[in-house]
């Protein structure tokens, strides 16, 4: 299973260069599909790194060649100091169908909808022909979803490399709180004008759904952010 990561740093402009380099390198390395960073539109000093590896064995490796020094990583030496917000998933792209996402692996003939739980991370990756003529409806609609009840995050971010990728980071307190922002935009039709698309320079749009979950950095391996699921001791099977 191909696995998501999102890095969230906290760097000055002086660093693009730095971040732009690390992703091109990482784009060359086995098994990577995607590596790219993005700046946002309102905090000029917030970034997050985006990666798409094909398998767990393969970001392995290159954790493994960044912790041996052979693979040069700011990430990683912001990570050893507790600088940066990590997130890991497996893999997926959802598209709407019916007014229901619905991941790409599931189809459409599902006999059970599993229980929903846990504050819910969206990733959404597109390219803009206009990102300067979009950005001040894409700060306009950030301000005004923050406002709405259960939003822990809302940032329109443009791509380092190529300022026509753009990336929408949310995050919502439960799937619930979730459910009624959909509707609302739906109702209210609040979501913006179409806007016109370009072709990438490299990775992929698409729009990803996951359970809300964080990492930490610790003797070369990442572990779960709360102390209570570090799996150290006994390799606990999959729930």
């Amino acid at each position: 299973m191909a696995i998501r990561i999102l890095h969230r740093l906290t760097l000055p402009s002086s660093a693009d260069e730095r971040l732009a380099e690390e992703a091109r390198l990482v784009r060359t390395l086995p098994g990577c599909r995607e590596a790219e960073a993005y700046r946002s539109l309102r905090d000029p000093l917030e970034v997050a790194v985006v990666q798409l590896w094909q398998d767990e064995s393969a970001h392995d490796a290159y954790a493994a060649d960044v912790a041996a020094a052979t693979v040069p990583s700011l990430v990683a030496e912001l990570a050893a100091r507790d600088e940066v917000r990590t997130e890991a998933y497996t893999h997926e792209y959802f598209s709407p169908a019916d007014g229901v996402w619905t991941a790409a692996s599931q189809g459409a003939a599902r006999r059970i909808v599993w229980p929903a739980r846990g504050p819910v991370r969206i990733v959404i990756q597109s390219c803009f022909a206009d990102p300067e003529g979009e950005a001040p409806a894409l700060l306009a609609n950030e301000r005004e979803t923050l406002r709405e009840p259960g939003c822990e995050e809302f940032a329109w971010m443009r791509g380092v490399e190529d300022a026509r990728h753009i990336l929408l980071l949310e995050r919502w307190s439960s799937q619930r709180i979730y459910d009624q922002h959909w509707v609302l935009r739906r109702r209210t039709a609040s979501g913006g004008p179409a806007r016109v698309r370009a072709e990438r320079t490299h990775g992929t749009n698409g729009a990803e759904f996951y359970r809300h979950q964080q990492f930490r950095l610790l003797y070369g391996r990442w572990l779960p952010a709360d102390p209570d699921d570090f799996p150290t001791t006994v390799d606990w099977p999959a729930r």
